[in-house]
């Protein structure tokens, strides 16, 4: 029985507040007990107890408030039994010293515990969906933390947040993601989660920082030879005539996939040839990026296309038919036009390999593709091997 307990005192006594400590399943597991609990202290550790506080850091508070120096008593749970365990080696006041002690004459007496209904567990599934709400109020990029979602719900939804750690989520992102660009994308996901868990009083760690970085080969230049862009064009025409202006849009202006799948008909002028980027890349960084990508005759052709396919007020998304990066209509194209060995992003490098090409100076090919250095652009500057020769011919 512990009906002489002041569970107020020994929640305070805890670091708890009421809303963090299930009380009556403290009561419960006391009252069944075959001793009376001596004291408010041993209480108060019985509470950390069902809360999930550590219990050797609320014993060292307790014995710190009240002034006992000599030791103290440890109560706690181990595999569904509770237990009494002194560790003191000098006898404490009487009004500490635990009767579960002397019964038991020194040794740890088990008693099981009663069924306890658990408080709601925070999970991995409402990190997320915080997560995403964050996104599409401060980011233009949100759709890309949709569909991540979307990919974690199976394997993670349900999860107790608390007991997510590193080496389950670098797991993961070596199983389950195919590139190494993809893994990073899906890393800074779950780091962003587990933050705002942390931000808003949720989670005390986040695990997703102890996980590396995987180091990106951006070397890789594929890019469409003419031919294979007007095969892989004809076969979207021919099966997903709707997608057409996308695909050619992303050629011939390079945007990335995030700005050109969030672009509005309100950054884009059509009559003076201007779609207009803000936040870009970065969204959240110091320094706010945005640019103008000026575009050509094929991509006003494309714009115009689409303006006739898709509701365009202002606030309308140019291209609302996005899906996991294209998936559901680029890949089967490429298949059917039998492209290897290609994503959407490389249609960034196809924009820059035709201009290095067409003799365009590097400085102008950053500029147009949105590239924060010019070392990003000279990859490409093998593709120009009349510029080397003709500097060569200067020293004649």
């Amino acid at each position: 029985m512990a009906s002489h307990i002041d569970w107020e005192r020994a929640i305070d006594l805890a670091g708890l507040s009421i809303d963090d400590v299930n009380v009556v399943a403290a009561r419960r597991i006391a009252f069944d007990l075959p001793v009376e609990l001596p004291c408010v202290g041993c209480a108060a550790v019985l509470i950390t107890a069902c809360s999930g506080t550590r219990h050797g850091d609320v014993c060292r508070r307790i014995c710190s408030s009240t002034g006992i120096r000599a030791g103290y008593l440890y109560l706690g749970i181990r595999a569904g039994t509770v237990h009494c365990a002194p560790i003191c080696t000098r006898v404490l006041p009487s009004k500490w010293h635990c009767p579960l002690h002397v019964e038991c004459d020194g040794r740890r007496r088990k008693v099981k515990l009663p069924e306890l209904v658990p408080d709601k567990v925070l999970t991995f599934g409402d990190l997320m969906t915080d997560a995403v709400e964050y996104a599409k109020t401060h980011l233009r990029t949100w759709k890309g933390y949709d569909w991540k979602q979307r990919d974690l719900i199976g394997d993670f939804g349900i999860r107790s947040a608390a007991e997510i750690t590193s080496q389950e989520i670098d797991r993961w992102l070596t199983a389950k993601t195919k590139t190494l660009a993809k893994a990073n994308r899906f890393k800074a996901f779950f780091s962003l989660c587990f933050r705002l868990g942390m931000e808003n009083g949720k989670l005390q760690s986040n695990p997703a920082r102890l996980v590396r970085m995987r180091r990106e080969n951006n070397a890789r230049l594929r890019f469409l030879g003419r031919e294979e862009y007007d095969r892989l064009l004809t076969v979207i025409r021919r099966d997903f005539p709707r997608q057409a202006p996308a695909f050619i849009v992303s050629v011939y202006t390079g945007m990335r996939w995030e700005e050109q799948f969030c672009l509005a008909w309100q950054d884009v002028r059509l009559r003076r040839k201007i779609i207009r980027l803000v936040d870009t890349k970065t969204p959240n960084s110091a320094e706010v990026r945005s640019r103008n990508v000026p575009f050509n005759s094929v991509a006003l052709a494309a714009l115009q296309e689409q303006h006739k396919l898709v509701p365009h007020a202002p606030a309308d998304l140019v291209f609302p038919e996005a899906g996991d990066y294209c998936r559901f209509w680029f890949e089967p194209s490429l298949v059917a036009a039998k492209v290897k060995d290609y994503t959407w992003h490389c249609n960034r490098h196809t924009l820059c390999s035709w201009l290095v090409q067409a003799d365009v100076s590097l400085k102008a090919i950053q500029d147009l593709s949105g590239q924060k250095t010019i070392a990003m652009v000279a990859r490409y500057a093998h593709l120009a091997p009349n510029d080397l020769k003709a500097a060569s011919e200067c020293m004649v």
